[in-house]
């Protein structure tokens, strides 16, 4: 529908990219080749390979859900855009959880974004009044119009892009099968690695 009226407003052929770029969807070959250069190392590729897909019509967080593969995981809370800022990002600001020290460290960075593994909005907490410590760490989000995106689940046990797969390739380890269970999803990560005695890792 929001093609049909796009197209008849601004008379534009409806085609393959131009509804990737209505809806913010990245091509995929282009999110494989963003992680054959992070993977790599290329830094400077891959901030070229970002701009590229943005200027496209990329939505970072559509890009960031599309990766983690959000919708695979029944999470503890809401995965994704938590709280919505302004519409273009250029700095992206990361911490482990959103709290009130890292708020406002975002907050003096004037980030556009920020990307957390624990967010503010949780199954368990149920409605929340925007009050004390909660409005501490909500409030000042929405006055410098940060966006806030939280990956819980999809961050720990993502099998190529999680905590998990990471500590997995640091070790090298083998045999890596899914480990844990909440609600049918696994939590991590698990495999098998060769141990050495002092002496043997001293001779590696």
């Amino acid at each position: 529908d929001r093609a049909l009226i796009s197209q008849n407003i601004e008379g534009k052929e409806i085609d393959e990219t131009f509804i990737k770029k209505m809806l913010g969807i990245a091509d995929r070959s282009k999110i494989l080749e963003l992680l054959r250069f992070i993977f790599q190392g290329e830094q400077q590729k891959s901030i070229l390979q970002i701009r590229e897909m943005i200027n496209m019509g990329m939505e970072p967080a559509n890009f960031l859900n599309d990766l983690l593969d959000v919708n695979e995981y029944n999470d503890y809370g809401p995965n994704g855009l938590q709280i919505e800022g302004r519409e273009k990002i250029r700095k992206v600001a990361f911490a482990v959880s959103a709290q009130r020290n890292s708020i406002e460290s975002a907050c003096a960075w004037k980030a556009d974004a920020m990307v957390v593994h624990h967010g503010l909005f949780w199954k368990f907490h149920g409605a929340r009044t925007l009050t004390g410590p909660f409005a501490k760490r909500v409030l000042p989000l929405v006055r410098n119009e940060i966006n806030l995106l939280g990956y819980h689940l999809p961050l720990d046990a993502h099998k190529t892009h999680g905590n998990a797969a990471g500590i997995a390739r640091a070790l090298d380890l083998q045999d890596i099968a899914a480990f844990g269970d909440y609600k049918g999803m696994p939590t991590g990560l698990c495999g098998s690695c060769l141990l050495y005695t002092s002496d043997a890792a001293d001779e590696r």
